[in-house]
């Protein structure tokens, strides 16, 4: 029998040792085109007539895509086939779900759970391990009014603590009376460091930058809470850069009080 003329609607293979893999169609109008059918991906709703065993899809019995006239039908389901395409992928790229938490009930802070992403829980474990160590620096100094200024600190450390949940209660009078800390402090430790030091010296100094740093991480997470669309009062960020101002000008008048000489950094990157 003379093989109907191919073109891109209609396609015979003859030398297929299957051919023609379904019955039901004529010869002579058995499309190859479509061997692999494209429906198959719309499982249950392809309309031909399939069949399942368990799991597994059995098309043996349908010949919808190898009929000639079924050209144009297959085509009008290709939106349906990029929809199950795009229902795929997005399926795929979904993370993998995560095994239920288990929440102890003697868990020490009940935010301690929180999504990785959420800053806050990170925001008060910090502003508590800060305040901590001000109490420890407080009792490493002998000065009454130094001490006093240190309880008031720590205060204020644990007043900021629930503000990236909750507004801010410390006020702009108390920014402005720890910025004037600061300053009391860099004037009374005047001359006495370079602009970098080595984090050398008495026990309270060096506890005093130890908190400096911890201040300087504050502010870089209170950034990056920001940069994930979260808002956060300036206020807290003014907060947070002053502490880190007034440990490390206490840190020298520390020094200063001990006898201690500073002892200079010269970077040799900068």
């Amino acid at each position: 029998m003379e093989q109907p003329a191919a073109n891109s609607r209609f396609f015979q293979n003859r030398q297929c040792e299957y051919f023609p893999c379904h019955e039901g169609v004529a010869e002579k109008d058995f499309n190859c085109l479509f061997c692999y059918c494209p429906l198959y991906a719309l499982g249950r709703g392809c309309g031909g007539a399939c069949r399942y065993e368990g799991a597994v899809k059995d098309c043996s019995a349908c010949a919808f895509p190898h009929r000639r006239e079924n050209y144009d039908k297959v085509l009008a389901r290709y939106g349906d086939i990029l929809a199950a395409a795009r229902r795929a992928d997005a399926q795929a790229a979904r993370p993998p779900a995560r095994a239920p938490l288990y929440r102890s009930p003697y868990e020490a802070y009940p935010f301690l759970c929180d999504a990785v992403e959420d800053l806050r829980c990170d925001f008060e474990l910090m502003t508590d391990g800060m305040a901590s160590l001000t109490g420890l620096l407080r009792a490493r100094v002998g000065d009454p009014a130094l001490q006093a200024e240190l309880l008031w600190v720590c205060e204020l450390l644990y007043h900021m603590n629930p503000a990236l949940r909750t507004p801010l209660k410390v006020t702009q009078a108390e920014v402005e009376r720890l910025a004037a800390a600061e300053a009391r402090l860099r004037a009374q430790c005047a001359g006495h460091g370079a602009r970098f030091v080595l984090t050398q010296g008495c026990e309270a100094a060096c506890l005093a930058h130890v908190l400096r740093v911890r201040a300087k991480e504050l502010v870089r997470l209170l950034y990056r809470h920001l940069q994930q669309g979260h808002a956060a009062e300036p206020r807290l960020l003014d907060l947070a850069n002053l502490l880190s101002g007034y440990f490390f000008a206490l840190a020298l008048c520390l020094n200063a009080d001990a006898g201690v000489d500073e002892v200079a950094f010269t970077s040799r990157n900068y």
